[in-house]
């Protein structure tokens, strides 16, 4: 493989276009995804010249196994392929050293260079970063990235990645001291009818979570009101953290796979009968819901929707099972598909209306679903 690197038709020749979409796009990347397992020091030398490619296609790929590597020879091209102008290719390049660290490659020397060139990335004015900087620069080096990215220059609302950070430290388990995180919180409240202060604020409100003080209860509380869905979904997901129900569908769908449907708790079966209609409905409408096997529970998602508050999501789910006639909707998948596959052109006219009744309806679903966890607190978490 790293002879063939070194093979000038390697570095000219791509498939043509029109293959499947996880087929490789050239014989250099199909070398690259060969040597992943392995990465040998010896392929960084002939690697290099894939860097400074013409073709990004290339570049993303000599970055991935670059950074895979991480050895001090890949360090000037490394830091080439950060700066590259293509955000895939320094999204690969990000993807590339966290492989690297996970299979404990990665030397010091390397990790160490690499780390000034992802802090650039913390708040590049070009809307391609994701939330790998941040999480990159925590698993390089903890102690050196918590400051630097509560730093004045980055933990600002002026940073349109600022909630990449935020939500870097919430999943680390990282506590933002009040004296950052309070304040910042007052200065985004006005500004969330604007992106991306509403998901910067929504984090915020996550990370009060984990590190509470006396008011962290009632100023969660007093968000859930709010109109803005990603502000509304937090504050109840904080509310619920603070009450130790940490990750309710995770927590069911753990009972599911574990216990059986007819072993859920009521409440755990409407939580998880309306996730899944909510999702179905949001992803393909109605039409998919009712086709796919989660259409079988949907007396139990209607009677979860009326559980959790959503009146009016209830009442388009009522509207929907009434198309099927006296009889409803089958609980049995093939019976309900032939049903579905019946009917008549205005019947599917009425079932795509109501699909645009959902997706207009204002109700909260997921931040509703956060409230009826919490109300029934016992049977989301390991107490029950």
């Amino acid at each position: 493989m790293i002879g063939a690197l070194n093979d000038a038709r390697t570095y000219t020749t791509r498939f043509p276009e029109g293959g499947h979409s996880l087929d490789p796009g050239s014989p250099f990347e199909r070398i690259c995804d060969l040597l992943e397992p392995i990465c040998p020091p010896e392929a960084a030398k002939p690697l290099t010249k894939y860097a400074a490619h013409e073709d990004d296609h290339f570049r993303k790929h000599a970055a991935i196994t670059l950074g895979n590597i991480g050895t001090a020879e890949c360090i000037n091209p490394m830091i080439v392929l950060l700066d590259d102008d293509d955000d895939y290719v320094r999204s690969y390049a990000m993807m590339g050293i966290e492989r690297g660290i996970d299979a404990n490659r990665g030397g010091e020397q390397f990790l160490g260079a690499m780390f000034p060139a992802i802090e650039a990335l913390l708040d590049r004015r070009d809307g391609s970063v994701s939330d790998d900087a941040p999480k990159l620069l925590l698993s390089i080096d903890r102690e050196r990235a918590i400051p630097l990215m509560l730093s004045d220059r980055f933990f600002s609302h002026t940073n349109r990645h600022l909630h990449y950070i935020i939500e870097a430290f919430n999943e680390c388990g990282i506590q933002i001291p009040h004296d950052k995180l309070l304040p910042l919180l007052a200065t985004l409240e006005p500004l969330i009818g604007d992106y991306p202060h509403d998901y910067d604020f929504a984090a915020g409100l996550i990370a009060y979570s984990h590190n509470p003080d006396a008011d962290a209860e009632s100023f969660l509380a007093k968000r859930m009101d709010s109109t803005n869905e990603k502000v509304a979904v937090a504050a109840a997901e904080g509310l619920s953290i603070l009450s130790g129900v940490t990750d309710p569908s995770g927590f069911v769908f753990t009972l599911l796979d574990e216990r059986g449907w007819a072993k859920l708790t009521k409440p755990q079966q409407h939580y998880y009968a309306v996730l899944i209609y909510d999702a179905e409905v949001n992803n393909g409408g109605h039409s998919q819901y009712f086709v796919n096997s989660s259409g079988d529970s949907y007396e139990t998602a209607l009677e979860g929707l009326s559980a959790i508050g959503a009146k009016n999501r209830a009442a388009i789910l009522t509207d929907a099972v009434q198309l099927f006639g006296k009889s409803g909707p089958s609980t049995d998948n093939d019976k309900r598909h032939e049903q579905i596959t019946g009917f008549s052109r205005g019947q599917d006219a009425q079932l795509d209306a109501l699909d645009s009744r959902y997706y207009d309806c204002d109700e909260i679903t997921e931040a509703l679903l956060s409230s009826y966890a919490l109300a029934n607190r016992d049977h989301f978490s390991k107490r029950k």
